[in-house]
């Protein structure tokens, strides 16, 4: 609840009157035996992601004005920030400056990608229950394994 409370502070404060990409929320998640969560459950894993997990693919001018197709938001999603793992089958949710919401799987490798036409600045969040992470502020930058938002040496895209 504190999480939810900071990011909205952070949303509201950042924006203000401008654009508003939304809530990463559209309401609790209802288990079979009735619990409630806010996290979003495995899904099936998006291909093998095909290579280069933790890379920046967009800034390495490969899916940004390069050789393969142009991504607007994409990554690799792991375990945790530090020392992690890939994740397969985990959610990253993008709500964009005009509140388009856009829900990408990550792959076997943890990759995950859209080329999907999308406005800055992103509210992004991981899930895959029993974790849900949210970041705590808005990205102008879609390449989220680039130096300094989350490259080799950063803190890594993760649930924890």
């Amino acid at each position: 609840m504190v999480r939810f409370a900071v990011l909205a502070l952070v949303v509201t404060g950042v924006l203000g009157a401008a654009c508003d990409p939304g809530s990463l929320y559209d309401g609790p998640v209802v288990g079979p035996d009735g619990g409630v969560s806010l996290c979003t459950p495995e899904v099936a894993p998006r291909g093998d992601g095909h290579h280069n997990p933790g890379m920046a693919c967009m800034t390495a001018g490969c899916h940004r004005n390069g050789s393969g197709p142009a991504f607007t938001v994409a990554g690799t999603l792991y375990d945790r920030a530090h020392s992690g793992v890939p994740v397969a089958g985990g959610t990253i949710v993008v709500i964009d400056g005009d509140g388009k919401r856009v829900e990408l799987a990550t792959a076997q490798n943890g990759n995950f990608w859209t080329s999907e036409p999308l406005a800055t600045p992103f509210l992004l969040k991981a899930s895959q229950c029993p974790h849900d992470h949210p970041m705590i502020s808005l990205s102008q930058d879609g390449d989220c394994n680039r130096s300094g938002c989350h490259g080799t040496t950063d803190i890594r895209v993760g649930l924890e």
